[in-house]
């Protein structure tokens, strides 16, 4: 018999259901930073180990556009707490490509202090707390993060936030996305690269109508946005400045 060929499925146009708005975003921050209170009319507790891990889960991509696997396979050497430079380095992520993407120099330090206070009441107790060549967060169970259960958690910060389980790891990725677009002035080919998308079509498709969907320039009020602007400035400045150089090297300009 001939082997059917299955079909590749569409890439579903960008929605404005997959991602946070400016009032969702600004209600999930602040529901994960105890500014405000959840449906259950409690706070969060901002002492607790496993919430300040949570908070910076979601920072970090909300701000960086990582997957859900990528953030998961995280290693404390992949982040500036080792690299000594505002950036996390994704090792192999889709599409078996590395890549790395620029941060702000707040969450830079909100990654060592947390390396530093919280992440060794994580460890595994067989594990050494200052390798750096461990995963930068584990579960309960002192494992890794598993993709199924990093969706469960924001999933269920979502429902208490108030803004329902629709909202998963994809969903902070797809956000960050839109938002990115705006800061890097609407081009395809660094918001392909900050993302990791295989392509600037498939960029394209991710990004859909976002221009009529989405936010905007004006509406970026949160300071996470801010904060992103001015990493991914800097980091176009510093990728401007080497090809400069390099350029006057190849033409003799010294």
């Amino acid at each position: 018999m001939r082997n059917k060929r299955h079909k590749q499925k569409p890439i579903p146009p960008f929605s404005a259901s997959k991602f946070l708005n400016v009032e969702e975003l600004s209600l999930f921050c602040d529901y994960l930073e105890g500014r405000r209170a959840g449906i259950d009319g409690k706070t969060l507790n901002q002492q607790s180990v496993e919430v300040k891990m949570i908070s910076l889960i979601c920072e970090i991509l909300l701000t960086t556009g990582l997957r859900a696997c990528e953030l998961c396979g995280l290693k404390v050497l992949d982040t500036p707490v080792v690299r000594e430079e505002p950036e996390i380095f994704v090792d192999r992520g889709s599409y078996r490509k590395n890549r790395k993407v620029p941060i702000s120099e707040q969450l830079a330090v909100r990654i060592d202090r947390y390396c530093e206070n919280t992440r060794p009441l994580m460890v595994p107790s067989h594990l050494y707390k200052t390798n750096t060549d461990e995963y930068l967060f584990f579960n309960r169970k002192e494992k890794q993060f598993s993709s199924s259960e990093l969706n469960s958690i924001i999933k269920r910060m979502g429902k208490r936030s108030g803004l329902g389980g629709w909202v998963t790891a994809t969903t902070l990725r797809y956000t960050f996305a839109v938002y990115a677009y705006y800061v890097c002035r609407e081009e395809i080919g660094r918001l392909a690269c900050l993302c990791g998308y295989q392509s600037h079509a498939l960029t394209e498709k991710f990004l859909g109508d976002v221009k009529n969907g989405g936010p905007k320039p004006e509406q970026l009020e949160p300071g996470l946005y801010h904060e992103l602007a001015s990493a991914i400035e800097k980091e176009n400045r510093r990728i401007g400045e080497s090809l400069d150089r390099n350029s006057r090297l190849f033409r003799g300009d010294f």
